[in-house]
């Protein structure tokens, strides 16, 4: 819970309005909407090894010149009319989209923590390997821009190290190997510094002094085992008779792990409109109900900061442990960093891609043979046909539907084609990966800015589109936006661009 002072908790027992205000560029804007803050530990079951960034929804009445990607503080205080008390953070955020709506002209605003910009690459500094996990905790803060909470633990010891990360491993990967390896979490504080935070460390008390929705209890139960899997070999520390960490990290530190979690008690609990200090954090503990019906940790939160401040508060189900094979869910690996092995954390992430060649008489229908990774020269009465085969981390392959890149009429043809650097599948929230587009056009392969212009004209654009489910048509996403590169080449996705289910896609737009 952050530090507030005697006034404060004197107006909050006095049930004392609340008063947010966003302070954008050095400007302060009070002519605003309740902020709606969303934050969680963990997606919808009870992990460890996440990374999860904040979100921020406001709209401002009266708006000043705004930059992009501005950072966006939110602040709240108590002010009963005659006493006020001192502004208390509740988040920096950085603008990912604005929107104006036509009727009523309010701006909107849509932003995210600086735990967004974890999605990034990271090209680790020069010097010896493996390091130390506090030390590359402290090179990854610095390159997010952020301080580290003073509460954050980092166990150290020979197993505490990471090996030279390879190619394209994001500073999200690392986080996260990180704090699987901890066994917890990592947020963004209401005052702007990262904190890991583990299972079972001792929070603050937060009581709820009442709800306006419901109380949904879940069964509590325990740890009582955590199970470690290295290379499909699975050892078990304790039993599974109740609540099983299951983690792919150095057996050593699972042992670890396992002296510190087993007999940790956990329940379950979402509380619908819940009444408590909104100085309140993720990790802290809650009691709520008349009849200490809830005694559990805060996990996640969804909170409207209006003057009748609410909130929802949960910790998520960990699975019945009356189950036969109850687990705390697994959440990526962590064994490929600390082996320091040269290879993706994700088995879903692409390898490699070829392009395969091949001539045939029709062009309807693809040749049956004669595939080769070398173009083959133009024939008359023959028409070239390309496919792509992606090959995966886990050694699958995928082969795509072979395409006439000729014509019909033997003239050159152009396909578009989107490929995911780790795959086009995600479990929950965890999201993360570049859309890189490659148009082929007779034997081209353009994947910039200037072989479109060379092939197509200087007119010549890519226009990314997107839909969300339900929705019945696809909205075009501004060429400015934050996270499309190298003219429309790349887009970045990460957990915050995906709700339920979204597709997205690219055209090539040609002016004659």
């Amino acid at each position: 819970m952050q530090s507030t002072s005697q006034v404060w908790r004197d107006l909050f027992a006095a049930g004392a309005p609340l008063e947010a205000r966003a302070v954008i560029g050095g400007t302060v804007y009070t002519d605003i909407s309740a902020p709606v803050v969303t934050r969680a530990l963990m997606p919808d079951r009870l992990s460890v090894g996440n990374v999860v960034s904040a979100s921020l929804a406001l709209a401002l009445r009266r708006e000043g010149t705004i930059s992009r990607s501005a950072a966006v503080v939110i602040e709240v205080r108590l002010n009963d009319g005659e006493t006020a008390s001192e502004w208390l953070p509740q988040g920096t955020f950085y603008i990912s989209r604005r929107m104006r709506d036509p009727v009523t002209g309010l701006l909107a605003l849509e932003c995210y923590d600086a735990l967004l910009k974890a999605n990034a690459a990271w090209t680790p500094s020069a010097g010896d390997w493996p390091r130390a996990m506090s030390a590359v905790v402290a090179e990854l803060a610095a390159l997010l821009g952020v301080a580290l909470d003073r509460r954050t633990a980092i166990p150290s010891g020979a197993a505490y190290a990471i090996g030279k990360p390879a190619e394209g491993t994001t500073i999200r990967d690392v986080l996260g190997a990180v704090a699987q390896a901890a066994g917890g979490s990592w947020a963004m504080t209401p005052d702007n510094r990262l904190r890991l935070v583990r299972l079972g460390d001792a929070g603050d008390a937060v009581d709820v002094v009442g709800t306006v929705g419901g109380i949904d209890v879940g069964p509590a139960g325990a740890v009582t085992g955590v199970r470690c899997t290295v290379d499909g070999a699975a050892t078990l520390t304790g039993d599974d008779s109740g609540i099983v960490v299951d983690v792919t990290i150095a057996p050593m530190i699972a042992a670890d792990m396992a002296e510190r979690l087993i007999g940790l008690p956990y329940q379950p609990f979402r509380l619908t409109g819940a009444i408590y200090d909104p100085a309140a954090e993720l990790g802290d503990r809650v009691n709520a109900g008349t009849g200490g019906e809830v005694s559990s940790v805060i996990c996640s939160e969804q909170v409207t900061l209006g003057p009748a401040f609410r909130g929802d508060i949960a910790a998520p189900d960990p699975g019945e442990v009356t189950d036969e094979y109850p687990y705390i869910s697994k959440n990526g690996s962590a064994i490929g960093l600390l082996k320091a092995r040269v290879q993706d954390l994700s088995d879903a992430a692409v390898a490699g891609t070829t392009l395969m060649y091949a001539a045939g008489a029709s062009a309807t229908d693809p040749p049956a043979d004669g595939w080769s990774a070398t173009p083959p020269e133009r024939r008359e009465g023959y028409y070239i046909w390309q496919k792509t085969v992606t090959t995966y981390v886990s050694g699958d392959t995928q082969t795509s539907m072979p395409v006439n890149i000729s014509g019909a009429d033997g003239e050159d043809a152009t396909v578009l084609r989107i490929d995911s650097s780790r795959g086009t599948v995600f479990k929950n929230n965890q999201v993360s990966t570049v859309l890189s587009v490659a148009i082929y056009h007779g034997p081209d392969r353009i994947t910039d800015t200037a072989g479109l212009a060379r092939v197509f004209g200087p007119g010549a654009y890519l226009q990314w589109r997107w839909q969300r489910m339900g929705e019945d048509h696809y909205g075009i996403i501004s060429s400015d936006d934050s996270r499309i590169g190298d003219g429309g080449f790349t887009f970045t996705l990460s957990p915050a661009d995906v709700d339920t289910k979204v597709t997205f896609m690219c055209e090539l737009i040609v002016n004659s």
